[in-house]
Formats: structure tokens, C-alpha cells, sequence
């Protein structure tokens, strides 16, 4: 590995580590810009010894106050006018500009939001906002203002276990508020008129409007809007997941393949200009700007941004006629992303996908096609196809894992019948594109466009069918994760190198991963707890003990999901239903559940645990008083008025009282009984 590229990656990492420190300890942006004023002078003291250990090391220090001071100035606390300073319960009127649609679903329609004033005064910040759908209810459009009485809330954490935390998800976007309203509660305003980003979106608005026009099916539509110009708020439900399943989710998201595509079409029709005066600096200058303007209108995703700078930077040291190593061109597009863009990329799995697919491909595909048997033209052709498609695989495992829990087996098969059809596929879409804009579209090209990508989808709906290729409920956590990350970074460092001290940590790594799931497998099997998890209109309580899980509840069908959540943070081997009843006893603790009617006998003794499901009709001071339970717990199956009645009243008597609509699960251990 070259100097330069070591160098790169050293300053990429100590960059991340600056940005996961300040999202961590959330320090203030004066002291960060201290700690990089500090770094800055230490680093000039040394700037006459370019190649000693002292330089290198402030200036790693150096990104890493760089990291840390541009994830500190993203903060709501370093930013005086966020909204989230906010007393919710005090504050006035909100008025919020809708930036971007996101995808829809049955019961609302979602946007993202910038709140630009509220109480009357300048305010700043990202929302989420979901507009309930009635029969009143219209889409808004984006830069589109609106006025809301109700401020935005602060976002829910994850209720079960395993439950995907779509809080961290929308953090790391920089969202740290909602906004649930009926459309009667907002009032829209003016529409906005300027600005360079609504700009791009009127011309992206127009650019779908087009694709709408050419007369494709429903599913074609969706695809259509996803491959050329990454918007999949249209792709239907049940053909997304087919996707997903199949393993080819990554066609619909903008990235390197799109991206390298649009460009050689481009730099064909740009190659008339070689002849002219300044013709090879016209053709680099026009090629890069109209590739960062179909970033913008792709809505400037991580991959596609990625992908466009990867690209800049070749196509630079081409032009200046130094190539280099495109390890080393990938660390510097790492690092322009998250120091002169957004360092929340860092927190986004879009931003890791993509970098560890493009890394793994770079490293992994030549050691693989060297030993690929069948050389030929053919044989080259699919072995390179087998091999790229390979180490993509092995690259993003770890975070498929991670973050999905579920390994999709059919993805070679999916990316060796896809793959050599896709080119065609986005030539001609952006043909179609194009052509209808103008107002030129032939209606042979449409129909012919319309023909492949019903082929693709139904070929990805039969691929996404196939029992026993598609893996889900996989436990991986994070130690498994970094344990397995570094193994791979050792494994294709030793690669690069040929150092077997490189190959040994990686067996080490590999090895702790063994030793670390063992360790989990005896730690799940010991386990023994009560849970009541939450889940709206259905109430009753789980029994883990080891792999195994006892659910008591009257209706299983709704329980299904926060099983399958569950299953993704320790293994449930086996799953049993039984229906309610009023007492239970594990170990030392006691249960009571009740139910409507809500019957009791004061002769009864005091549970420890007293689960109200099904909002049954009580009086509960005078229940607190016979019953006299340690504490209360509200399932998801009770009304909400009636759970913030029952609350204050255990507050009045001092009784400890949760609720899994507001505070998540009820987990507790079972302990032994004593004799």
C-alpha cells in the first residue's frame, strides 16, 4: 500500500473518530474549535518536517478536531435557535417549510420539514411531519410553509426489543422532532419562491412529472423514479421487499453504476469538444458539473455523492495525467463527505453501505478473479461479474447483519441475471427521460422501456419467492460487528501488504467472534424474564425463558411483529401461545392480570405486578387500596385516556407505574424462588 494512501486512511479515521466522539459526549462548539485552533498551530510548528512522526500525528489530530468541531456545530445544543429549546407545553405557533417528500404510507402522508419560526420568533431545525390522510386530506408540496398551533414532539425511542430505532435513524439526518397532525390543524401559507435548493426541485418535480408522462404500469413507475433519479418514495410496498429479499435493493439506490454510466454517455457526446481550443478542459469542466447536478437532482444521497466525487477525483488526475490508487481516491471522497458536507453521513448506513462495498470490491475482486478457473472471453466476463459481486457481498456483510439482520442468499443470482441488462436498462431510461422532457418520446421506445422493466420486476419477484435463500432474524451485535469489520479491514490490509502479521490479527478477530458468540449463546440460554411488550390493540405478556418464548395473550396474530423484532436481538428457537388468565407466579414474583370485566376479591393476595390490558372499567384507588401491588403496568391495549388517569392516580398513592406506550417494554428478571 502507498504511502499517500496510508496517510489518507490515517487522517479518514482520525476524522470519524472526531465525528462519533462529539456525537457521543456532545461537547460545545467553542471548546471544539479550540481544541482544532490548537491542532492548526501545532501542526504549522511542524510544517517544515512533512515526513516525521510529530507532523503526522498533529495532523491527525488535527482532522479529529475537525471531525469533532463539525459534528458539534450539527448539535441542538450548540445551536441557540433549534427548537428544541423549546418548552413544548409553552410554546406558541410553529411555522415549518416542507423540503423533501418522503414515502407515504396507508395512514399519513410524511414530509421533512425545516421549522423556520416559531412563537413568532426566528427558529431552526429539522421535523418530521405526518399529516394524518382523510378524506380532506391533500399532498403538500415541497417549499410549501406551513403554520401549526401544536409544536413538534420529541422522537420516540424503540418500545421493544429489537425494534428498529427509527429515532437514530432520523437523528442522524439531523431530525430531533415530529409533527402528528389532522389536516384541520395546520395552516398552509405561500409557496416558497426562492432559494437555490427549490430550484433543483422544481427541476426534479419536472423530471418525474416526465417519467409519469411516458405511460408506464404502476410497478414500472416506481422503479422507473428509483433508478434514474433516486426517489423510492413510489416503489410498492410488496415489490420493495421483493427487492430487498432478491437481494438487488442496492439497483434502486443511486450509486457508482448509475453514476459511471451517465457519465461515459456524457463524455461521448462531449468528446466533440477535444477538438476545439481548451477542448480537454471544457469536457472535464462540463462532464463534472453536469454529474454534480444530477447528484442534486437525485436528492444528494450519500451513495450518489460518493460516487460523483470518486469520480471528480479520477477524472482529475487523469486530465492532470497523475493517476493514483483508488483506495486512496475513496479515502479522500470519505473525507470531503464528512468534513466539507455533513459529518451525519458518518451515522448513516446508506454512507457505510456504500464505502464498504466500493472498498471490498477494490480489494477482494482481483484476489478472487485470480483464482478464477475459466479465463476466455466469456469465462472473464462472468467471472468478473461472480467475483465483483462476491466482494461486494463479503464487504457489506457485517452491516447487513447489523442493521437488517438477514442475509439475502439470492443475490448472485439476482446480480448475474440483472447485472449485464442494467446498463441498457438506465441508457434507455434516460433516453426516455430525455426525449420526453422535449417532447420527442417515440412511443415504441416507451413501450419497449416499459416491456425490460416488467421482466425485471417479475424475475425479482420470483428470485424474492424462493424458500430458504432469504435468511432473516439473524442476531448480530454490535461487538459482532466490530469484531468482524476489523477482520475484514485486517484481512484485505494483509491482502495489499502480503504481511501474515496482517493475516494473523484477522484469524485473531475471527477467532473472537467465535469465542464472543458462544459467550452470547450461553448468556441467552441462562436468561429468564418477564416482558410486556408494547404493541396497540393487543394486550398480554411474554415468558423468555433461554430460547424459548411463552406468550399469554388473546390475540397472537398481532403479536407477530415485536416476536419477529425480538428474534433479532437474542434467539428464539421456539414460540408457544396461551391464552390470559388472572394470576401467575415465576419464581419469587407474582402477576395479576385484569381484564374486562374487571373483577377482583378482596380476599386475594397482593401481586407483586398488576398488568391492566383491555382497559378494563375500575376504580383503581379503591383496586390500590385491596390489592396493594409493588406496581402497575399499562399494555398497549388501553385507552390512552384512561392510562393518563391511571397514572395520575398512582401517582397520588405512590405506586410505581409504567406505561409501554410511553416508556417502552416492561422487562424484568425472574428470579429464583426461595425455599
Amino acid at each position: 500500500m502507498h504511502s499517500h494512501t496510508q496517510a489518507s486512511f490515517f487522517l479518514a479515521a482520525a476524522l470519524s473518530s472526531g465525528i462519533a466522539t462529539a456525537g457521543l459526549l456532545k461537547p460545545g462548539a467553542s471548546a471544539c474549535l479550540a481544541l482544532l485552533g490548537g491542532s492548526m498551530a501545532l501542526l504549522w510548528f511542524f510544517k517544515n518536517r512533512p515526513l516525521t512522526t510529530p507532523f503526522w500525528s498533529f495532523a491527525c489530530l488535527l482532522a479529529f478536531a475537525l471531525g469533532m468541531y463539525g459534528m458539534a456545530r450539527t448539535l441542538p445544543e450548540n445551536r441557540p435557535l433549534h427548537f428544541a429549546h423549546s418548552d413544548n407545553r409553552q410554546s406558541g405557533p410553529v411555522q415549518v417549510r416542507i423540503v423533501e417528500e418522503l414515502r407515504h404510507n396507508d395512514f399519513s402522508y410524511r414530509y421533512l420539514g425545516e421549522v423556520t419560526a416559531l412563537d413568532g420568533g426566528p427558529a431552526e431545525g429539522k421535523v418530521l411531519v405526518d399529516i394524518r390522510r382523510d378524506s380532506l386530506a391533500l399532498p403538500l408540496e415541497v417549499g410549501r410553509e406551513v403554520l401549526s398551533a401544536i409544536p413538534p414532539e420529541p422522537l420516540d425511542a424503540p418500545r421493544n426489543p429489537g425494534q428498529f430505532d427509527y429515532r437514530a435513524y432520523l437523528q442522524s439526518i439531523g431530525v430531533y422532532g415530529r409533527l402528528s397532525l389532522d389536516q384541520g390543524e395546520l395552516l398552509r401559507l405561500e409557496l416558497g419562491k426562492g432559494g437555490f435548493r427549490f430550484f433543483v426541485n422544481k427541476i426534479r418535480r419536472h423530471l418525474l412529472g416526465s417519467l409519469e408522462d411516458i405511460g408506464l404500469d404502476k410497478a414500472e413507475l416506481g422503479i422507473a423514479r428509483a433508478l434514474l433519479l433516486g426517489d423510492r418514495t413510489r416503489v410498492e410496498p410488496g415489490l420493495y421487499t421483493s427487492y430487498r429479499k432478491a437481494g438487488a435493493l442496492h439497483l434502486l439506490a443511486v450509486s457508482g453504476l448509475h453514476v459511471g454510466i451517465l457519465a461515459t454517455c456524457l463524455y461521448a457526446l462531449l468528446g466533440l469538444l477535444r477538438n476545439l481550443r481548451y477542448g480537454r478542459e471544457l469536457r472535464f469542466l462540463l462532464g463534472t458539473c453536469l454529474l454534480w447536478g444530477y447528484a442534486l437532482l437525485c436528492g444528494f444521497s450519500p451513495s450518489v455523492v460518493r460516487a460523483v466525487i470518486l469520480f471528480s477525483f479520477v477524472s482529475y488526475a487523469l486530465y492532470v495525467q497523475r493517476p493514483g490508487e483508488t483506495l486512496h481516491f475513496l479515502a479522500l471522497a470519505w473525507i470531503f463527505m464528512l468534513a466539507l458536507i455533513n459529518p451525519n453521513w458518518l451515522l448513516q448506513v446508506g454512507f457505510q453501505l456504500s464505502f464498504a462495498a466500493v472498498g471490498a470490491i477494490v480489494v477482494f475482486t482481483p484476489v478472487l478473479f485470480k483464482r478464477w478457473p475459466w479465463k476466455g472471453r466469456p469465462g472473464t466476463y462472468l467471472g468478473r461479474l461472480i467475483c465483483v459481486s462476491l466482494a461486494a457481498q463479503a464487504g457489506t456483510l457485517p452491516l447487513t447483519l447489523y442493521y437488517f439482520h438477514q442475509f439475502p442468499g439470492g443475490f448472485l443470482l439476482s446480480n448475474l441475471v440483472l447485472l449485464p441488462g442494467i446498463g441498457l436498462l438506465l441508457v434507455m431510461g434516460f433516453a426516455c427521460l430525455f426525449l420526453q422532457a422535449l417532447g420527442l418520446l417515440p412511443s415504441l421506445l416507451a413501450k419497449c422501456y416499459g416491456l425490460l422493466l416488467s421482466l425485471m420486476n417479475d424475475f425479482i419477484r420470483w428470485s424474492g419467492s424462493l424458500e430458504g435463500l432469504h435468511l432473516e432474524g439473524i442476531t448480530w451485535d454490535a461487538a459482532q460487528l466490530a469484531l468482524s469489520a476489523v477482520a475484514l479491514v485486517l484481512l484485505g490490509v494483509y491482502f495489499r501488504t502480503r504481511n501474515r502479521q496482517w493475516l494473523k490479527g484477522a484469524a485473531f478477530m475471527a477467532l473472537g467472534l467465535q469465542v464472543w458468540g458462544l459467550c452470547l449463546r450461553v448468556d441467552h440460554l441462562n436468561a429468564k424474564y418477564w416482558i410486556v411488550p408494547h404493541k396497540v390493540k393487543a394486550g398480554g405478556f411474554w415468558v423468555r425463558q433461554g430460547t424459548g418464548l411463552q406468550v399469554f395473550s388473546g390475540d397472537s396474530l398481532h403479536m407477530q411483529s415485536p416476536i419477529r423484532d425480538a428474534g433479532t436481538v437474542w434467539p428464539v428457537d421456539s414460540t408457544g401461545y396461551r391464552a390470559l388468565s388472572s394470576h401467575y407466579q415465576l419464581g419469587q414474583h407474582t402477576l395479576r392480570v385484569l381484564e374486562p370485566p374487571g373483577l377482583y376479591s378482596p380476599s386475594e393476595p397482593s401481586p407483586d405486578f398488576l398488568l391492566l390490558s383491555g382497559s378494563p372499567r375500575i376504580h383503581l384507588g379503591r383496586l390500590l387500596e385491596v390489592l396493594d401491588p409493588r406496581q402497575v403496568i399499562a399494555d398497549g391495549s388501553n385507552y390512552r385516556s384512561l392510562v393518563i388517569l391511571w397514572k395520575k392516580t398512582c401517582e397520588k398513592q405512590g405506586v410505581p407505574f409504567h406505561d409501554t406506550a410511553r416508556e417502552g417494554a416492561w422487562i424484568r428478571p425472574i428470579l429464583p424462588a426461595t425455599h
